[in-house]
C-alpha cells in the first residue's frame, strides 16, 4: 500500500472526514482530509475548498471541506487495480419496476394536462455485497470512467459517497464559465456513430433552451455561446451533450450562478419549482446528494463543480450499497423503456462493485 492510501486508511480509522477525487481524462488523484469532525454547513459559496451538495439547495445546506482546515494530498493512478467481488443480491426487482413504472406514468399524465414540460423520476436500488473495500471500489471507478470525475466522499455524520460523473455543472477560468446540457440516454454498443429518436432531440433542447434562457433573464455571465451537440460515451452509456460557454460578469457571481442553474432541467425538470414538488411527491424517497453537486472552489474565479451522477452511497458495516439512477419524462416517454433505462444506467457502478 503506497504512503497516500496508508494515510487514508489513517484517517478513516479515526473516522475523520475526507474526499479523494480525479478529473475527467486526469491521471492524478486529490485528496482533502479535514483536520476534525466538524461539520461546516455554507451555502453562500464564499469560501476555498471542496463543497458537496445536495439537491434541494432551498431547504438544506453544503458540505464544506475547507482548504484551511484539511491536509491536502495529491498521487498518481500508477499501480491502481482493478479487484471486483461478486454481489450477493439485490432488493426484488419486480416491486422496483412496478413502483418506477407507475410513478413514470404519474409524469406522463401530469405532462399531458400541461403541468409539466419534462420532470426527472429517479430511484435507488440496494445491492447486498459480501465486503466493502472503499479504496479499492475507488480505484476501479478511476481505471473503469477515466473520463468522468471520479470520487469518495465521507462524513461520521453523514456517510459515504462514491460516483463518476459525466456532468459538468460550473466551471470558471479566467474569466470565463462553462457547464453543459447532458440528456438523452442509449447503450454504447461499439460506436458514437448512432441515431437519436425525437424524444432524446427534445429532451435534450428542453436543457439547453432552460439554461440559455435562465441565464440570460439573470444577467450573470455575457456572451453566451452554444456549441454543437455531440454524442458522448460515458462508461456503457451514451448521452446527447451540448457544451455553454459565456464570460463571467463581475467576481461575486459564483453563489447567483448555482442558484440559476442548480438543479438543471436535466436532474429536475421544467418548470423547476413545480418539478421538485412533484419528485418530492412521487419518487418515493429523499435523494439527499443525488442529483446535488460537488467539486472544489479554488476562489471564485477557479471553480470546478460536477452534478451528482452514476453515484452510490455506501453503507459499509451492512455491506450494502445504494445506487441511484433517472431518467428524464417527456410526453414521448413509455414508462417499461423508461424503467431498462435506468437498468442501464445502473450498470455504471454495478460494473466496478
Amino acid at each position: 500500500m503506497n504512503t497516500f492510501f496508508l494515510k487514508l486508511h489513517q484517517h478513516k480509522q479515526l473516522q475523520l472526514p475526507f474526499t479523494l477525487f480525479s478529473y475527467p481524462g486526469q491521471a492524478m488523484v486529490k485528496a482533502y482530509l479535514q483536520n476534525d469532525t466538524s461539520l461546516n454547513l455554507n451555502n453562500d459559496f464564499n469560501k476555498s475548498g471542496f463543497v458537496f451538495a445536495p439537491f434541494d439547495t432551498d431547504n438544506e445546506k453544503s458540505i464544506w471541506f475547507y482548504d484551511s482546515e484539511c491536509q491536502v494530498l495529491e498521487t498518481d493512478m500508477l499501480g491502481f487495480e482493478f479487484k471486483s467481488r461478486r454481489p450477493l443480491f439485490r432488493e426484488n426487482e419486480l416491486y422496483q419496476q412496478l413502483f418506477h413504472q407507475k410513478s413514470v406514468s404519474k409524469a406522463i399524465e401530469a405532462i399531458k394536462k400541461g403541468d409539466l414540460y419534462k420532470v426527472i423520476i429517479s430511484r435507488k436500488e440496494i445491492q447486498q455485497l459480501d465486503h466493502i473495500d472503499v479504496f479499492q471500489i475507488f480505484q476501479n471507478i478511476c481505471l473503469t470512467y477515466p473520463k468522468t470525475f471520479c470520487y469518495c466522499w465521507f462524513h461520521p455524520q453523514i456517510g459515504l459517497w462514491m460516483g463518476a460523473s459525466p456532468e459538468t455543472l460550473i466551471n470558471i477560468k479566467e474569466g470565463y464559465f462553462e457547464t453543459m446540457a447532458l440528456a438523452g440516454t442509449q447503450s454504447y454498443e461499439g460506436t458514437t456513430d448512432v441515431v437519436w429518436g425525437q424524444k432524446e432531440k427534445e429532451e435534450q433542447q428542453f436543457v439547453v433552451d432552460a439554461i440559455k434562457e435562465a441565464l440570460t433573464k439573470n444577467d450573470c455571465v455575457d456572451s453566451i455561446e452554444i456549441k454543437n451537440t455531440i454524442t458522448q460515451k460515458a462508461g456503457s452509456l451514451l448521452h446527447l451533450k451540448t457544451p455553454i460557454k459565456a464570460r463571467v460578469k463581475g467576481k461575486n457571481s459564483l453563489k447567483q450562478l448555482i442558484e440559476v442553474l442548480h438543479p438543471t432541467p436535466a436532474v429536475c425538470g421544467l418548470p423547476n419549482d413545480i418539478s421538485k414538488g412533484f419528485i418530492s411527491s412521487n419518487e418515493g424517497y429523499d435523494r439527499t446528494y443525488y442529483t446535488g453537486f460537488l467539486g472544489e472552489v479554488k476562489s471564485t474565479e477557479e471553480v470546478n463543480l460536477f452534478v451528482n451522477l452514476r453515484c452510490m452511497e455506501m453503507f459499509e458495516e451492512a455491506s450494502k450499497a445504494a445506487i441511484y439512477v433517472g431518467g428524464g419524462i417527456t410526453e414521448a416517454s413509455n414508462a417499461e423503456a423508461e424503467w431498462y433505462e435506468t437498468v442501464n444506467k445502473s450498470q455504471v457502478m454495478k460494473r466496478i462493485l
